[in-house]
């Protein structure tokens, strides 16, 4: 958990990424907040990496709200044949 301290006007960027196990299964990342606000997200993805930008500037309605990445991957299910 990194806390960080800003002023209000000031523009901030949050970044969350994750690797890339399986190019055919790629990870979500989805953002979460303790408060709705108006946020503008860009997600970029390699080959081995899929990254996401939070963009906002700060107002006095984000004191206090904490911001979540979550990073999903998909289970891949083993099929034997014989």
């Amino acid at each position: 958990k990194k806390m960080m301290e800003v002023m209000e006007g000031s523009s901030v960027s949050l970044r969350c990424s994750t690797k890339i196990f399986c190019p055919f299964h790629p990870p979500n990342l989805t953002w979460s907040s303790s408060l709705n606000v108006n946020v503008t997200e860009r997600q970029y993805q390699s080959q081995s990496e899929l990254i996401s930008d939070l963009n906002f500037t700060i107002s006095h309605r984000h004191h206090g709200v904490t911001f979540i990445c979550t990073a999903s991957h998909q289970l891949q299910q083993q099929i034997t044949t014989q």
